[in-house]
């Protein structure tokens, strides 16, 4: 029989909260400062993971994987400013990924209601990023439901502590409750909105 490794407890890992999962991991610093080596990392994390997600039956098609970081505000203004997106300070924006259709007609309708949303919760779309995408490795299934993605940035400049990452939250809960099922709920889907953190783009 194999000898069972027991590990110490370290820093913010405690053995006693060990047990099987779905792959699911931490890169942290603990003195919280902002490093690109964490995303490398990350990625090099879910590289490792032999579980991801729920799996198909083409080998490179699942229900996808991720990670989360802090809002990256200086690369995010040089991107933005290539596509005429001009942000406030950082802090007083909240950004999300937005899944939306190929058909022109649905995207369309989608985004001027999450605007319209938007503004009716007190706040404003500064843009929409055409975030670039490789689906070199996709499967067929992938492929088939592929979405375009872009990132929308919302601002207000009504909140003094736009840290508080709660006051972005009503435009994409709002857009969910407003497609829950009909011709349009299979259109788009927004990820939270905040301006704290982001997925990678």
């Amino acid at each position: 029989m194999a000898e069972r490794c027991i590990h110490q407890t370290k820093g913010l890992y405690n053995p006693q909260y060990e047990h099987d999962s779905c792959g699911v991991g931490f890169i942290v610093r603990l003195d919280g400062e902002k490093s690109h080596k964490i995303v490398r990392d990350g990625i090099v994390a879910l590289e490792n993971l032999k579980h991801r997600g729920a799996c198909g039956c083409e080998v490179n098609t699942g229900d996808g994987a991720g990670v989360l970081i802090q809002v990256p505000d200086h690369f995010l203004r040089e991107v933005c400013a290539e596509q005429h997106i001009f942000l406030p300070p950082a802090g007083h924006y909240g950004t999300a990924l937005f899944f939306a259709a190929h058909d022109k007609t649905a995207r369309d309708y989608v985004m001027q209601m999450f605007a319209a949303i938007a503004w009716d919760e007190g706040c404003h779309v500064l843009g929409w990023r055409d975030v670039p995408t490789n689906n070199d490795d996709l499967g067929a299934s992938a492929l088939a439901a592929e979405p375009l993605i872009y990132q929308v940035f919302i601002g207000d400049d009504s909140i003094e502590d736009a840290s508080n990452a709660r006051a972005w939250i009503p435009p994409a809960s709002s857009i969910s409750r407003a497609f829950p099922r009909g011709r349009w709920s299979t259109r788009a889907c927004s990820c939270r909105c905040s301006s704290r953190t982001t997925s990678p783009t």
